[in-house]
């Protein structure tokens, strides 16, 4: 397996701001990682506010403990939520992650 794209492992929290509401950020867990990112499907979901475009990508890296759905991949710019994850190769050294894109 090649792994010829570079991403960041991002985890969510969530604070309490002094007014009571919450705050979502994003921390990084593992920065710059290889990865293979594979595109597989878009769709348009047309909204009366406007469109919302969704495209579910495969991310293959290197077996890593502590990765859960969730998280999140940063790839070119684009937030590749983690839907799902199991082991792809015979001798379990890659994992394979089922990723849903989100517009930030």
């Amino acid at each position: 397996m090649y792994l010829k794209h570079q991403v960041t492992i991002q985890q969510n929290s969530t604070a309490t701001d002094h007014q009571g509401g919450t705050l979502e950020a994003w921390t990084n867990v593992v920065a710059n990682i290889f990865a293979d990112v594979v595109p597989l499907a878009a769709e348009h979901r047309y909204w009366s506010d406007g469109t919302q475009g969704i495209v579910t990508h495969s991310v293959f890296i290197r077996k890593r403990v502590g990765l859960q759905p969730g998280m999140r991949f940063v790839w070119r710019g684009k937030h590749l939520i983690m839907d799902g994850g199991y082991a792809v190769a015979a001798d379990n050294d890659f994992d394979k992650w089922d990723c849903v894109e989100r517009q930030v």
